[in-house]
């Protein structure tokens, strides 16, 4: 009697839909008249992001909303920020033919047998995930806020 073939081991964490992580609290955000101040997380580094008109994380993010963005800048960054429920933006490979970043939702990531992150992503409005092993130098930001 034959047993079958084990499959390799992976870490992996799953995460419900449209739940973004809590990187900002209520108390980071001050509003006045005419301004509206964020506190950032200490030791990170922030920018704008804005989104082309695709549909595909609706109904998140649209074409109308601006995204409030963490530079992953650091593997430690990396590790620390990108899990399931993240919206992250990521430089796809050249084979994709498709100009520009990404920016969609981390559904599953994992590490590999030499201790590298990996993560897979999909729309919120897509039927299945993007067809790429997102690679940690492939993850530039996580979102962070989002105004619509």
């Amino acid at each position: 009697e034959s047993k079958p073939a084990q499959q390799p081991q992976t870490i992996e964490r799953e995460r419900e839909w449209v739940k973004l992580p809590d990187f900002l609290s209520p108390e980071d955000i001050h509003v006045t008249s005419n301004r509206i101040v964020i506190d950032g997380i200490p030791g990170y580094e922030y920018e704008t992001a804005i989104f082309t008109n695709t549909d595909s994380m609706l109904p998140v993010l649209d074409e109308s909303c601006q995204a409030i963005q963490i530079k992953l800048k650091t593997r430690e960054q990396i590790r620390k920020l990108v899990k399931p429920g993240v919206i992250l933006s990521y430089d796809p490979p050249d084979h994709l033919a498709q100009p520009g970043i990404f920016i969609h939702g981390v559904t599953r990531t994992w590490y590999d047998a030499n201790g590298n992150l990996h993560a897979k992503a999909k729309g919120y409005n897509n039927p299945f995930e993007d067809p790429v092993d997102i690679t940690e130098d492939m993850m530039k930001r996580v979102t962070a806020g989002v105004f619509c």
